[in-house]
């Protein structure tokens, strides 16, 4: 395929007016893959810095806002830079090694993206070609985060038997300290969806022995996408714990991430703490002891029920919805509290969510 075409028609995708942005997603999937079979040992020593900064720059914006509308059409038009240089130039192996590195963590970066707009599909081509530029760039930390995408999209549509092979395919490669304490993560939930309870608290157990990875990893140079601190092992943790029934440590991994009841100003992942308080609402509601019941999750909820509409990605959606179906339980036909939940919900997850990128 001819690489320019292809860049002329991500920019095109970038700026055309009324084009959806599942329909941006998607041809950003069939054209990161194309371009990473075309990839050529080319690349500009003068313009090096300037793509490192700004990738450092949109995936740590990914991380701290979550805006997906702002970030994505400027993600769209670093790789179409990247692909310009892999196409046209020529410098030093070691500069050419990096120009791959940094393809694959755009292609990661828009992997995220597409996850988060409920385009899983596209999410995984986008890994799938970062997978290839890992290989070009033969660097096994990138490998490290390109099982975590896969794995955190498998988990996401459901199929947590795929986890556990992005999980053994991490083990058996050197992978990043912190890349490797998230895909552990990843694992540990994946256990705890399939009932191996015992195998996933022990998992836990484990990476909550370990000192946090944060700022440990060389590829985190590259923006915070590419760390895993402590805030997000929390976020972690309450999710497994929730899978595992444990509602008392669901309560002390999502109190420990400091937030309350608003979302965090600078710093941590949005989408983390209300994606945490999400799975408390699950976990009060199974929770038929003290702290538990419909009034305790409706605690829990009623702060991410006020997140900004860019902010609702589609696993925000998936867990909100769960919440929704175990109040239609037959013990809470008649609880007021559990109606005014349900109602709250409804209109939440009628009101807009989509990801709406500016022409």
């Amino acid at each position: 395929m001819d690489r320019r075409a292809l860049l002329i028609k991500s920019a095109a995708l970038g700026v055309g007016a009324g084009l959806t942005a599942q329909a941006m997603i998607r041809q950003a999937a069939h054209d990161s893959t194309a371009i990473s079979t075309a990839a050529a040992d080319v690349i500009a020593p003068a313009t090096v810095d300037e793509i490192r900064n700004d990738l450092r720059r949109l995936t740590t914006d990914y991380i701290t806002t979550s805006d997906l509308p702002k970030i994505l059409p400027d993600a769209l038009s670093l790789r179409g830079r990247l692909a310009t240089l892999l196409d046209d130039l020529k410098t030093r192996p070691k500069d050419n090694e990096e120009l791959h590195l940094m393809m694959g963590a755009t292609c990661l970066l828009l992997a995220s993206i597409s996850h988060d707009a409920g385009e899983s599909q596209a999410g995984m081509a986008q890994a799938e070609a970062a997978e290839t530029f890992a290989e070009l760039a033969q660097h096994a930390g990138l490998l490290g985060w390109v099982l975590c995408a896969k794995a955190m999209i498998d988990l996401w549509r459901h199929r947590p038997t795929a986890v556990l092979e992005h999980a053994e395919r991490g083990a058996a490669v050197a992978t990043s300290t912190s890349a490797s304490l998230r895909l552990q993560g990843l694992h540990a939930r994946a256990l705890a969806q399939l009932g191996r309870t015992r195998e996933a608290t022990a998992i836990l157990n484990r990476t909550e022995s370990m000192k946090s990875a944060s700022g440990a990893d060389p590829i985190a140079e590259y923006g915070s996408l590419f760390s895993f601190p402590e805030s997000r092992q929390r976020y972690y943790t309450a999710v497994t714990s929730a899978h595992l029934g444990n509602c008392a440590a669901v309560e002390r991994a999502v109190a420990e991430l400091g937030h309350g009841d608003q979302p965090p100003s600078t710093g941590a992942w949005p989408v983390s703490w209300a994606l945490s308080r999400s799975y408390l609402a699950l976990a009060r509601l199974d929770n038929r002891g003290s702290g538990g019941g419909p009034e305790a999750a409706t605690a829990a909820l009623a702060p991410v029920l006020t997140v900004p509409p860019f902010q609702r990605i589609n696993q925000l959606d998936q867990v909100i919805s769960t919440v929704s179906s175990r109040l239609t339980a037959p013990a809470y036909h008649d609880d007021r509290a559990a109606r005014a939940l349900a109602d709250a919900i409804r209109d939440f997850r009628r009101s807009p969510r989509s990801l709406v990128v500016p022409s």
